[in-house]
This record gives structure tokens, C-alpha cells and sequence, in this order.
């Protein structure tokens, strides 16, 4: 989020989405930002879903040697969340 900026209206109606990255000094594109926020409405994820997915999305972006977590990076995360679900549902 541009300047830092954590608060509950600007994640939604929970305070948890994109403040968890930004506690642990994560930095996202915008891109990366608004497909969270977009993916966190859409499919109403948990809390646990939610941090599940941003340390993915992190490690992904980590073996490519990028600084910021990109939407490519939170897609990736997303559809191996779904296949974990899928298998153990």
C-alpha cells in the first residue's frame, strides 16, 4: 500500500487482508493488491486461507528473486490453495 497506510477501511470490512504482509514488511504491486483484495471478497477466505496464500505467494516471489509480491505471484499461490482444497475436501 502506498505510504504504509494499514487500516480497516482501506483492507474492508476485515482487518486482516493485506495488513498481515505489511506487519511482516512485505511490500505488492498494484496489481498484487488488487487482486488480493478482489480474490478475498470473491471467495470470503479466512483468516487462515488468507495468510495460507500470502506466504505461498511470498516464497514464489522469493525463487524469483523479486522484491514485491506481483499478482502472477498471488495467481500462482490462489490456484494451489484450490488444488489443496479439492484434494482434502
Amino acid at each position: 500500500m502506498p505510504g504504509g497506510n494499514c487500516t480497516a477501511a482501506r483492507c474492508g470490512n476485515t482487518a486482516f487482508p493485506i495488513c498481515i504482509g505489511m506487519l511482516k514488511g512485505w511490500r505488492f504491486t498494484a496489481e498484487g493488491e488488487k487482486l488480493l483484495e478482489n480474490v478475498i471478497t470473491r471467495l470470503g477466505l479466512s483468516a487462515r486461507a488468507h495468510d495460507h496464500i500470502l506466504k505461498v505467494a511470498r516464497t514464489i516471489a522469493d525463487l524469483e528473486a523479486t522484491e514485491n509480491i506481483a499478482g502472477k505471484h498471488l495467481s500462482e499461490a490462489i490456484q494451489y490453495r484450490t488444488l489443496d482444497c479439492s484434494y482434502w475436501a
